[in-house]
């Protein structure tokens, strides 16, 4: 069975889970709590001390996006949806790509600075900066006013069906709709994609 060592409550760490739950592989969590991130044990499965990471039968991955990419190519066939083009198809390889660019260049990096001053610094009893955040929420709401426009066009990010690539955003769509749900509910289309996405069962099995 394959391994997954991470947190629940890790958005990385549901990235993949998410995937795991599409395809219907079975997987062990094997929780790892923060204060062992930089064990000697662990860092010989992710040297940079961070989760989550796969385990395979003894072959070991890190970095969510390319443990997602690895279960959806060796689970291809497996599952309701194919997450990912068909090898020859290679326009819709192109957008695919250019769609999980979009998460990883354009919106995580965003929302992942938004998360940190506005919920983590707090949670440890720290102080954030007001101005910080209305800068990094107003970024955010820039690049979801062009991901309206391009879902105002095709259901799905990369054309007319899932794929990674919106699985991909959903751990952090959930963070924004808990704390900012405005961002969403006010771009209709993002907003009936978030309610797509988030109404799948493997969601619910990832984030219950």
């Amino acid at each position: 069975m394959i391994k997954i060592y991470g947190l629940a409550i890790s958005s990385c760490t549901r990235r993949v889970a998410l995937v795991l739950q599409e395809k219907g592989v079975p997987y062990d969590l094997i929780q790892v709590p923060p204060n062992n991130f930089k064990s000697e044990e662990h860092r010989k499965r992710q040297p940079f001390s961070q989760i989550p990471v796969l385990d395979d039968e003894g072959y070991q991955l890190y970095e969510s996006r390319a443990i997602a990419r690895y279960i959806a190519a060796k689970y291809h066939d497996q599952g309701t949806v194919g997450l990912y083009p068909s090898p020859g198809d290679y326009r819709a390889i192109g957008l695919f790509e250019r769609a999980c660019s979009l998460e990883y260049s354009q919106f995580y990096p965003i929302v992942e600075r938004l998360m940190k001053e506005d919920i983590i610094i707090k949670l440890r009893g720290g102080s954030s900066d007001g101005n910080v955040i209305q800068v990094l929420k107003s970024r955010l709401e820039e690049k979801l006013d062009v991901y309206n426009v391009i879902l105002s066009e095709q259901k799905y990010l990369a054309g007319s069906s899932i794929t990674l690539a919106d699985l991909f955003h959903v751990p952090e769509l959930d963070v924004i709709n808990k704390h900012y749900g405005h961002i969403i509910s006010s771009r209709a289309h993002v907003n009936r994609w978030w309610k797509d996405l988030s109404a799948r069962e493997s969601w619910k099995a990832v984030s219950q």
